[in-house]
């Protein structure tokens, strides 16, 4: 049960930084509109 709760938050963790990174790409105000496809596949941003 423990790898399963793991598993769950380590998920939620990843789609949180993904989620991230592209609305910063795509947001109109943000520091880094437009950065490019690199920044969004390494998230560098």
């Amino acid at each position: 049960m423990t790898n399963l709760f793991g598993e769950f938050f380590g998920t939620l963790v990843l789609i949180s930084f993904g989620c991230g990174v592209n609305a910063n790409l795509t947001l109109e105000n943000s520091y880094a509109k437009g950065a490019g496809w690199i920044c969004s596949t390494a998230n560098l941003v």
